[in-house]
């Protein structure tokens, strides 16, 4: 059996999917993701991993995958990486160190299935985040075949350079190269801190633009903490930032609850017959509470 601890199992993870051919009605055999090609295998899914050296899992988040305007479907993937002696790199010991790379379906003729593919990878170094790369949060932008993905850094443990917030990387090509990873900020370059956690984007069918989903931290954060406050934001395409008069808080700590309250952010969905972000939210406190928030976009 696997370990299900992040820490301990990260070198036995993989990623299996299925495929529902009527709408979620119902679902096909559990297939594992293994790029194409004799090369390889379950055991050796894509380029960049070998089950049981290191291993591999999808992002995490509400935006993990799209939909592309080619037809592909495409996933990105964080993994383990190795050494040269063929060990997991974790240069600072911290709880995991990842990098991220990108899966690209084609269906086949009956759009039963698809066939993967792997391509360059996405890495930036442990002086700038501790723990590497992880959870992507992806958008195809307005110019066909260019995509966007908002990437979750981490500065623990810090030794003094780590940035505490997220990054970005843009590909021209449907996914097959990337740029430069480059810190995720306001649109007119102005940093902002936030903690190690997932976040979302979402392009509104009633307004056009697209929105980032995640938190914002008052202080300096120390990796995950502080979790607050969650906020949503428009994207300025142009500019690959946030337009900052747009921010708007979703859930914040109340003046009563203790110091220690954070939230974590589980998901969003759009309402087809309205058009509001549904947003899934876990408030931390002595028991932690369950909640959806409901934002009308205008």
């Amino acid at each position: 059996m696997g370990i299900d601890d992040t820490a301990e199992g990260f070198p036995q993870y993989k990623v299996w999917y299925r495929i529902s051919t009527d709408g979620g009605e119902t679902w096909g055999d559990m297939k594992p993701l293994v790029q194409k090609g004799p090369e390889y295998s379950p055991q050796h899914p894509n380029k960049f991993v070998w089950v049981g050296k290191n291993g591999f899992v999808y992002a995490l988040t509400a935006s993990m995958f799209a939909c592309l305007s080619n037809g592909e479907v495409f996933m990105p993937f964080y993994y383990s990486p190795l050494d040269a002696e063929g060990k997991y790199y974790n240069p600072l010991k911290a709880s995991t160190f990842s990098q991220l790379a990108c899966a690209v379906g084609t269906w086949n003729k009956s759009r039963t299935d698809l066939t993967w593919d792997v391509f360059s990878d996405i890495s930036l170094g442990a002086e700038f985040v501790s723990r590497g790369l992880s959870e992507a949060a992806v958008m195809e932008l307005k110019r066909r075949g260019h995509i966007l993905m908002v990437l979750r850094g981490s500065n623990h443990v810090f030794t003094g350079k780590q940035r505490g917030g997220n990054w970005k990387v843009l590909s021209t090509d449907y996914g097959r190269t990337w740029s430069k990873v480059t810190p995720f900020t306001f649109s007119n370059g102005e940093d902002f801190y936030a903690p190690a956690q997932k976040s979302g984007l979402l392009r509104s069918s009633k307004t056009g633009k697209v929105y980032w989903i995640g938190h914002m931290s008052r202080t300096h954060p120390k990796g995950n903490v502080p979790r607050r406050p969650m906020v949503i934001a428009e994207l300025d395409e142009k500019k690959l930032g946030l337009r900052r008069e747009t921010v708007t808080i979703i859930d914040d700590r109340k003046p009563e609850e203790p110091d220690e309250f954070r939230t974590d952010f589980a998901g969003f969905v759009e309402d087809v017959n309205t058009g509001h972000i549904l947003v899934s939210l876990v408030r931390r406190q002595a028991e932690p509470a369950h909640l959806t928030a409901v934002i009308e976009v205008k």
